[in-house]
C-alpha cells in the first residue's frame, strides 16, 4: 500500500467552452513503493503493478481532491470525450534504502500544462476531470522514470501507454518500452 502526500497549485482559463488550459503544478511524495531487498529485479518485475497502483492512486484520490478543492462543478451529465496535449516538466529525488526491511521513498515535482479541447462547452476543470486518466498516467510514467533513472541509471525511454478506466480504477494499463538508453 503506497503511502502519500501531495500539495498542488492551479490554474486555468475561465468560462464555459471548448477549449481549455489548465496548469498544474503537483508535488507528489510516495512512500513504501519497493521493499530495500533485491530493488533492482523487483523494479524489472513490478514495474507494470507499480506503475498501475501509483496511476490509480493519482486518478481515484489525487485528482478528485485537486477538482474538488476548485470549488467548481467538475461532473458533467452525459458523454464528455477530451482532447489533449500534455507538457510536463519535473524534478524528482529518489531516496533508496540502504537498511534491510525498509521502503523506497520518492519526491515529485511536476508541472502539467494541459491544452484541453472537449467536444462540448464545458468549464476547464470538468475538461480536466474529463481527461484525469490521461493525467494520472502521466504522472505514473514520470514517477517511473525516475524510479529507473535512481536504481536502475536509465535515463531516457521510449514508451507508449494503452489505457482504459472505470470510475476510479484503471481496467487496463499497458505501458510497452520501445527503446531505452542507460547511462552505464
Amino acid at each position: 500500500m503506497l503511502d502519500y502526500e501531495f500539495s498542488s497549485d492551479m490554474k486555468w482559463t475561465d468560462g464555459v467552452k471548448t477549449d481549455h488550459t489548465v496548469d498544474l503544478d503537483l508535488d507528489l511524495a510516495l512512500e513504501n513503493i519497493l521493499p530495500s531487498d533485491n530493488l533492482v529485479l523487483r523494479l524489472h518485475t513490478q514495474d507494470a503493478e507499480i506503475r498501475r497502483e501509483i496511476a490509480d492512486l493519482v486518478l481515484g484520490k489525487v485528482l478528485p481532491k485537486i477538482v474538488q478543492q476548485t470549488g467548481l462543478e467538475y461532473e458533467t451529465p452525459g458523454y464528455l470525450h477530451v482532447q489533449a496535449h500534455l507538457d510536463n516538466r519535473s524534478k524528482g529525488s529518489v531516496g533508496i534504502p540502504t537498511l534491510p526491511h525498509t521502503t523506497l521513498m520518492i519526491q515529485n515535482k511536476m508541472r502539467i500544462v494541459m491544452d484541453l479541447h472537449a467536444n462540448r462547452p464545458v468549464n476547464a476543470i470538468q475538461a480536466l476531470y474529463g481527461n484525469r486518466a490521461n493525467v494520472a498516467v502521466e504522472v505514473a510514467n514520470q514517477v517511473m522514470k525516475f524510479l529507473k533513472r535512481a536504481v536502475l541509471g536509465i535515463s531516457e525511454e521510449q514508451s507508449h501507454t494503452d489505457q482504459s478506466y472505470k470510475g476510479d480504477k484503471f481496467e487496463k494499463l499497458d505501458h510497452k518500452v520501445k527503446r531505452s538508453i542507460s547511462d552505464n
